[in-house]
């Protein structure tokens, strides 16, 4: 529209009628801007024909122009088909010069880039806006929350009921009550309640304060969970908190820490491709702009290969989202565990035309205003979605689908989650995979899927060990009172009980805890992999088996080097997958997530320290001893995960030191041949090596990954060690006059 307004005859700049007051000023600009330039005809083209999007009928500068007629720059209303516009504008380009070629590409990508050839500015906007305000931290979602959470949830319920809504307390699960969640409630008064009013013999009163400080932390976690929610998932009222696709497709689970650390609820492949196009909004990255062109074909194939069955493995991830399923290793390939023909053809219906990719697609679902196409084929089990018919409403949408059972999620322009990452047709990513071309979304999609997935059978082995670690924390009073001659839960009936129940609400409510910790090691230690993949595709595989510590060799494609093409598309897929770039929604909770539940262990060791030394006849020394063991068991696992984390920071260094490597040689080989051509691509090659190399580190230093919002590296390690030590050095003091041993 903008382009079109630029180019009118007469040198009128004015906008119609149904442009709006900020359309019109920017064309405005637009037509100066194009005036000063000087574009020739070939550029003006180009832009009109990216501009397709924007709604206006037709594009052209003057009706009576025959050259316009036989370009056939007409177009229809958005959302239906376009004619003449293949998009390929590199084989008009063919017999310009070298210059002009490069010069006429750049401005056909920025003119994709913002104003789109079926994927929007405005659409990109927008989904950038949602991706930010998942960064933002709001104060008041998070009081709300808390209140919600912390009061008990046969109060909460009904309060968030009768402000919020049904829907909202439904998906916040505080309504219907649950039974474990009520247990846990009345385990909880009872715990406190019974300390306090009738105090029995052999029971430590201060105990209470631990589960209440533990019960703050879950409270103020999960309050943190919706701080960071985005606005669509706050407010909108299609896809948000109390939607019935909020509901259908599970968000409760699906967003949690653990489903993309540990696949606990059988979407982690969805939550990351989400992630990776979260990502690329916040760097403002269109990963499907660039591509790697491999020396051998067969690289490109095998990517690909493996990555239509990760992406095939995602469409089965969604379609058992919607029919209430989980996905586990024993029935993914089992037709008799997949979704029913009913629950596949009421999918769509839940969400009034729009795909939700993949069961909690935020950024396709962000506006109202753009709808998807396809909805869910139950015959293929993919999610359907044609780009240029992103803004065709349900009904139109579902009789136009009902022509077409075939298909999928990769054919023709996709407007569903993978289709944006993606952009592109399936059969445009198998042309360039024949000779030896392939995105860097294709390979961005194949590094995420590649260095963090894990299996149910993988969480099974880490959650086990957890939960039994928790137990063991939880009994240790008990364990040391039988070891000192006393009775292992008290003297009483009521005391043995208030005791049991204790030991199994603190166990419950230090799970959560110490996987806070856990988690972000796991996910330090997959990003970790990351960094060797992006290694590997310079340096080789034996370069990555060569890496100490070891980590997996995931057989990263290699690439040329010498070639300005890969190293630009390098850089670009570093920029969005390495270090602190990927998931920074989730690394942000893992960040405040660490600040609260560290700080209330820290006040839950200092009481019964200076409750040991003020009231040395109520607290007992298993329970003195319980407490610092909490503490040592966090500090422990946070240590393990600044190290973690200071091995991917230090990572750079390794991918610097070799990329100077590749300077060094492009900068010789351009010196010694005798082609001219050759000699300016690398030296160009050489430039941007070096550009990458100075925003790798400049990355290191401005966005590094962090622990409780501070850089992991060896001095924090030695910070933490120091504040533990105070306390426990404290702990030994109390402990030392419980048993009597003061000098």
């Amino acid at each position: 529209a903008l382009v079109t307004q630029a180019m009118k005859p007469n040198g009128d700049s004015s906008a119609p009628p149904d442009v709006d007051g900020d359309t019109a000023a920017l064309g405005g600009e637009l037509a100066a801007a194009l005036a000063s330039s000087g574009a020739d005809f070939n550029c003006l083209e180009d832009c009109a024909t990216a501009a397709a999007s924007t709604g206006w009928v037709k594009l052209g500068v003057n009706d009576a122009d025959p050259a316009l007629r036989k370009k056939g720059l007409w177009l229809t209303r958005l959302g239906s088909k376009k004619s003449g516009m293949s998009g390929n504008f590199s084989e008009e380009a063919t017999d310009a010069s070298e210059s002009t070629f490069r010069q006429k590409t750049f401005q056909r990508e920025r003119a994709r880039s913002h104003l789109g050839t079926g994927r929007t500015a405005q659409l990109w906007r927008i989904h950038r806006e949602e991706a930010w305000a998942e960064l933002q931290f709001k104060m008041r979602s998070f009081l709300k929350s808390f209140f919600y959470e912390v009061c008990p949830m046969f109060i909460g319920g009904p309060l968030c009921r009768i402000i919020d809504g049904y829907g909202v307390a439904r998906d916040r699960a505080l309504y219907p009550w649950k039974p474990l969640g009520m247990m846990n409630d009345f385990s909880l008064l009872f715990v406190t309640i019974g300390y306090w009013v009738w105090r029995p013999e052999g029971c430590n009163p201060f105990d209470s304060f631990t589960v209440l400080l533990l019960w703050l932390a879950r409270a103020g976690t999960i309050a943190i969970k919706y701080a960071f929610y985005g606005n669509e998932d706050q407010e909108g009222t299609e896809f948000g908190l109390g939607s019935e696709a909020y509901h259908k497709y599970n968000r409760l689970k699906t967003n949690l820490m653990a489903n993309i650390v540990f696949n606990s609820a059988g979407s982690q492949s969805v939550t990351l491709l989400e992630q990776l196009y979260a990502s690329a909004l916040i760097q403002d990255m269109e990963l499907s702009h660039l591509s790697f062109e491999f020396e051998h074909p067969e690289d490109a194939r095998r990517v690909w290969k493996e990555v239509r069955k990760m992406l095939d493995e995602v469409s089965l991830q969604f379609l058992l989202l919607s029919s209430g399923s989980k996905q586990t290793e024993s029935n993914c390939p089992s037709e008799a565990s997949a979704p029913n023909e009913e629950s596949l053809a009421e999918a769509p219906s839940v969400c009034d035309g729009f795909v939700v990719v993949c069961e909690e697609d935020r950024y396709n679902s962000v506006t109202t205003k753009l709808p998807a196409a396809d909805p869910v084929n139950a015959k293929t089990g993919h999610v359907g979605n044609k780009f240029e018919r992103m803004a065709t409403r349900t009904d139109a949408v579902k009789s136009e689908a009902s022509a077409d059972d075939s298909l999928d999620w990769c054919r023709g322009d996709g407007d569903g989650l993978v289709g944006m990452i993606l952009g592109q047709s399936e059969q445009s990513i198998l042309d360039g995979v024949e000779e030896g071309v392939l995105s860097v979304a294709v390979v961005a999609i194949h590094c995420i899927l590649s260095s963090h997935k894990i299996t149910s059978r993988d969480f099974k082995k880490i959650i086990i060990p957890v939960m039994l670690v928790c137990l063991m924390l939880a009994l240790a009073p008990a364990f040391i009172n039988m070891g000192m001659g006393l009775p292992a839960f008290g003297y009483s009936h009521l005391g043995r009980a208030i005791s049991i129940v204790q030991a199994w609400i603190i166990m419950l409510l230090f799970i959560p805890n110490f996987l806070y910790a856990v988690m972000p090691m796991v996910f330090f230690w997959n990003q970790r992999r990351v960094d060797a993949y992006l290694y590997g595709m310079l340096a080789g595989d034996l370069a990555v088996q060569a890496i100490w510590p070891p980590v997996c060799n995931l057989h990263a494609p290699r690439i040329d080097g010498s070639m300005s093409r890969n190293i630009t598309a390098w850089s670009g897929l570093q920029r969005c997958t390495r270090g602190s770039h990927f998931a920074m929604h989730f690394q942000q909770r893992f960040n405040f997530y660490r600040i609260v539940t560290f700080s209330l262990l820290i006040v839950d060791s200092l009481l019964h320290g200076r409750a040991s030394a003020l009231y040395p006849d109520m607290i007992s020394i298993g329970s003195k001893i319980a407490s610092t063991l909490r503490l040592l068991t966090l500090t422990f696992a946070v240590v393990v995960e600044l190290g973690l984390g200071m091995m991917v920071n230090n990572f750079a260094l390794r991918h610097v030191a070799y990329i100077s490597k590749l300077r060094t040689s492009n900068a010789s080989m351009a010196a010694i041949t005798r082609r001219e051509a050759e000699a300016d691509e690398l030296l160009r090659t050489e430039h941007l090596l070096d550009v990458a190399s100075q925003e790798i580190m400049i990355d290191v230093q401005s966005a590094p990954l962090t622990v409780a919002f501070l850089k992991a590296e060896i001095g924090r390690v030695s910070l933490l060690l120091s504040v533990v030590g105070v306390v426990i050095y404290a702990d030994v003091k109390a402990m030392q006059a419980l048993l009597g041993m003061e000098s």
